[in-house]
């Protein structure tokens, strides 16, 4: 005997012959409980009434595949994660400054771009691919955003990293407004490499999860001011330190600070604040 558990009950009838057919699907697992078939001894060659709980499998539509995304929402496949407001993909146009990064189907090129569209709270979705950039940084994050890189195409799903490349010339991502009050930012599924001075530095309250901050010239990460909480990520082999603290509050929760090249820039420095 099975535990009791909870079906979905069809009934299905033939016009062709004196057969009925039982099926009860468990509702959890999608699997077939019971199957049973019947003859039926009054069959008169036409169709028998349906049960109003019967399935008519004719009038049933297809079903849609869907998805439960991070946010707790089904989705249909295909479509953008419903928690990203704004797209970048290396393959985008920032069309001259016309395009607002709103729709997947037509990303932002660039990071700065959506980040001067984006409002406070937003999310932005960085497909996966290499960004470069030709100020003094790749990216500058001056607005309390949410950056969410490693989604593919088309938004729905998070398969990798986005790569923030200074190939040996610009800073990394600078998290900084330089006005009163901290802004509140968000990294996640970053690698952030070959930058010149920071792979990353901080002024504001920011959290990078599952990120990678390595090979840059200097410092991986320079913690200036507010908080920084640095999770599930690695920083390694940067020439100088791995994370440099001058003060503010820093947080580590399961990170890799490995392989920096010198003894004299060691993985960890605290000049002063809280770790």
């Amino acid at each position: 005997t099975q535990p009791v558990h909870l079906v979905w009950r069809m009934e299905v009838a033939s016009e062709n012959a004196p057969l009925r057919e039982l099926v009860l699907v468990n509702a959890l697992n999608g699997k077939i409980s019971l199957h049973f078939n019947q003859v039926d001894t009054s069959w008169t060659g036409n169709q028998p009434p349906v049960k109003e709980d019967a399935v008519n499998l004719e009038t049933v539509p297809a079903a849609e595949p869907v998805r439960a995304p991070a946010t707790g929402l089904n989705m249909l496949l295909g479509d953008p994660d419903p928690s990203l407001s704004l797209f970048v993909a290396s393959t985008g146009t920032d069309d001259n400054g016309f395009n607002t990064c709103a729709n997947f189907a037509n990303p932002c090129a660039t990071i700065n771009r959506a980040i001067s569209q984006a409002s406070d709270g937003q999310t932005i979705g960085v497909a996966e691919g290499t960004y470069t950039g030709s100020g003094t940084e790749v990216v500058l994050i001056n607005k309390s955003v949410n950056l969410s890189g490693g989604w593919n195409a088309t938004f729905d799903a998070q398969t990798g990293y986005s790569v923030v490349d200074g190939m040996n010339s610009q800073n990394g991502i600078i998290v900084t407004d330089q006005g009163a009050g901290l802004l509140t930012v968000s990294i996640e599924n970053v690698m952030v490499l070959k930058t010149l001075w920071w792979g990353i530095l901080n002024n504001e309250n920011l959290t990078v999860a599952r990120s990678s901050i390595h090979s840059n010239l200097h410092d991986g990460i320079r913690h200036g001011n507010g908080g920084l909480l640095l999770e599930n990520s690695t920083v390694s082999s940067n020439k100088n330190y791995g994370l440099y603290i001058s003060s503010g509050t820093v947080n580590l929760n399961y990170v890799t600070i490995s392989n920096h090249a010198t003894p004299y820039y060691p993985g960890i420095y605290k000049y002063t604040g809280v770790l």
